[in-house]
């Protein structure tokens, strides 16, 4: 039926409402829409716009911008002839922005269109850089040979999963946190995708290997009271054995066997842990025992227990919880169906948001260091609740745009940063439709290709990996590296493309200074009696090949530190003495370590690990103070040996660290 018959004169002669050419715009992921009264002026302190292009950046226009599309890459919603020049005018009355006609500025793309918050300084946007990105390389100055440029492109974010997965599979050591991480975001991972159809045979081999190890040595970790401590022995920790539940929880889902009585008894001392208001004597704050109590109340919610009391108590006290405490806190009530108090808590996580042009993250008030807190780790269980409770929040593709970024060579910072993130970036690719990406993508630097091909169903999650030497790179002049991703013939073009790249230089490792973050790390070498094998307290750099020699590294730690981790690599040409092997002689001394001064010897470090090229002390809690450990070392092959500095840090907080110096170790020969 035509209606235009019905229509006045007036009517009829009337342009199509720009209100309808914004709404495909105000749809697209990524976009903030700054029209229609939001973001609400009440909590969005306008204060100026600008547009950014792809060759020069505009001043700021106070008050005002000019919107210009020009996209060709979205026809159905980018490009038509009869969208008109829409800008500025803004003004604020009745807590909306409204728009008037204005003199367009014509840009090449890509561009951003931006707003500036006056309050927080954050810049949100409208729009999202499109193809091709370009970066500007400049090699530092120096030995252009020693250093690189890696880049790593991400087909999907299912191939950003597959190198994570295999970073926790293969850590070399082995506490219960970093246990439960091995399997724990596999088996979440082959869920997720099982149940969109991808039944993988590599990630299910994967995910088996780390069961058939990870559950036997859980087992023989768990306490008699039901709970996890860091290592063996120590005393069972709320939150770590809520993490282990819920490790149990999701192999028991992803559909493998788990010894349930184990599972019971670890339920059983979480509830515990909840009438005692998850402190175990411990005298933890009060924020700390809060955000485990959300958690607890999280997992419990995971295994078909929930406790919607507590949550509900909990929420009424969600000032005094941390940010991913009220992360854990909405998932739970969103499992309960409260959604009423999960829109509170997701508006109350986006509004604690710090946006970027590019992306988005949380940041902490504090630090919450017995729970293995980081921004990082925030940002990552920010996301996963809002994939949960409002997956069209315009912080989801930017949350995970920021966390792809912090990958570096396929994983984050610490295991647990990198299996928290592994678990939203897995729920994120189950809603997003990232497994369907169909596009072609072209590399270059300066014009020359370096990489080009297909992304299909069977590339997806395939990393891809380049590496350009900066010797490489035109000396004293800025490289150009563009990334093209377009749809060929024949494609539909869904899908993302996500890249990381990354400058290095190196340097020779005995040429590396002593560095103070937080620790003071020094280390020596003493030659020994060979006939008693005592140190002799003389310092030396070379040893004869079979000659033992004593390490000592002190340690000068200024505050009490949960979690902590010290590694010291060997020179190649020496091999630590294992005094627990039966073919070590007897004469040789077992590590030791001791407060330096008057103070009586504490046996801090519940764990200590022997290897082959080094030794590894972990503390679950190291008081402050200064430590002295040392060991014996058998130089076993003749040359000259590069030595990377001993390292301590918070195993959970890796920039509260200290490193030795480098050094040069000659083993001579007889």
């Amino acid at each position: 039926m035509d209606f235009k018959r019905l229509m006045a004169q007036l009517t009829r002669g009337l342009a199509p409402s720009p209100i309808r050419k914004l709404v495909p715009l105000m749809r697209q992921p990524g976009m903030v829409s700054l029209g229609g009264g939001y973001p609400n002026a009440k909590t969005f302190a306008f204060e100026s716009m600008e547009v950014i292009g792809s060759a020069a950046r505009l001043p700021e226009i106070a008050g005002s911008a000019t919107l210009i599309v020009l996209d060709d890459a979205h026809p159905e919603s980018w490009t038509n002839p009869d969208f008109p020049p829409w800008s500025g005018g803004f003004y604020m009355s009745t807590g909306s922005f409204n728009f008037y006609p204005s003199v367009p500025v014509t840009l090449g793309r890509p561009f951003i269109f931006a707003v500036r918050d006056s309050v927080t300084g954050a810049v949100l946007f409208l729009g999202q850089v499109l193809d091709p990105t370009v970066e500007t390389l400049r090699p530092p100055q120096g030995a252009p040979a020693e250093g690189e440029v890696s880049l790593e492109l991400l087909p999907s974010l299912g191939a950003g999963v597959r190198g994570g997965l295999s970073y926790l599979e293969t850590f070399p050591y082995g506490c219960t946190e970093q246990t439960v991480s091995a399997f724990l975001p596999n088996a979440v991972s082959y869920r997720l995708y099982k149940q969109l159809g991808s039944d993988d045979a590599a990630l299910k081999a994967s995910l088996e290997r780390s069961l058939a190890s990870g559950l036997q040595r859980l087992n023989a970790l768990q306490n008699l009271d039901g709970g996890w401590g860091w290592w063996e022995g120590d005393e069972s920790q709320p939150y770590l054995s809520a993490y282990v539940a819920q490790g149990l929880g999701e192999a028991v889902k992803a559909g493998y066997g788990v010894d349930l009585a184990v599972l019971d008894r670890g339920l059983a001392y979480l509830k515990g842990a909840l009438e005692r208001d998850a402190d175990q004597g411990q005298r933890l704050p009060l924020p700390t025992r809060l955000n485990t109590r959300a958690y607890i109340l999280f997992v419990l919610g995971e295994l078909g227990q929930p406790d919607r009391g507590r949550a509900v108590a909990l929420y009424e006290q969600r000032p005094q919880l941390d940010t991913y405490a009220r992360a854990y806190l909405l998932m739970a009530l969103k499992g309960l169906g409260d959604d009423e108090r999960a829109r509170a808590l997701a508006a109350d996580l986006t509004g604690g948001a710090i946006m970027r042009p590019a992306d988005a993250h949380w940041e902490e008030a504090r630090a919450d260091y017995w729970t293995m807190s980081s921004d990082t780790r925030t940002t990552a269980l920010a996301l996963q609740a809002l994939v949960r409770a409002d997956p069209a929040n315009v912080l989801v593709p930017n949350a995970v745009r920021y966390l792809v970024g912090l990958r570096d060579h396929g994983h984050w910072r610490t295991t647990q940063e990198t299996a928290v993130t592994l678990m939203a970036l897995s729920e994120y690719v189950a809603q997003s439709g990232e497994l369907a990406g169909d596009y072609s993508y072209r590399v270059a630097l300066d014009g020359k290709s370096l990489a080009e091909g297909s992304v299909g169903r069977e590339s997806l999650e395939r990393p891809i990996d380049l590496v350009v030497s900066l010797a490489d790179l035109a000396q004293g002049a800025a490289g150009k590296l563009s990334i093209q991703r377009q749809a060929a013939a024949g494609q539909s073009g869904a899908g993302r493309l996500y890249y990381t790249l990354r400058m290095r230089g190196y340097q020779d490792a005995a040429s590396v200074q002593p560095l103070d973050q937080g620790v003071g790390v020094r280390r020596e070498y003493a030659l020994v009696d060979t006939a008693t094998l005592s140190p002799t307290g003389e310092l030396t750099t070379q040893a004869g090949l079979g000659e033992v020699v004593q390490v000592r590294l002190t340690l000068s730690v200024p505050e009490s530190m949960p979690y902590f981790m010290v590694e010291d690599m060997l020179p190649a040409g020496l091999e630590p003495l294992d005094t627990s092997l039966k073919t070590t002689s007897a004469a040789a001394r077992d590590p030791s370590i001791a407060e330096a001064g008057e103070q009586p010897s504490w046996w801090y470090f519940g764990r200590t690990e022997v290897r082959d090229n080094r030794v590894a002390l972990f503390a679950t809690d190291l008081p402050r103070g200064t430590y002295v450990y040392s060991y014996l070392a058998r130089a076993v092959t003749p040359g000259r040996f590069q030595t990377l500095p001993a390292t301590a840090m918070r195993t959970y907080a890796p920039e509260v660290f200290g490193r030795s110096a480098g050094a040069l170790f000659t083993v001579t020969g007889p």
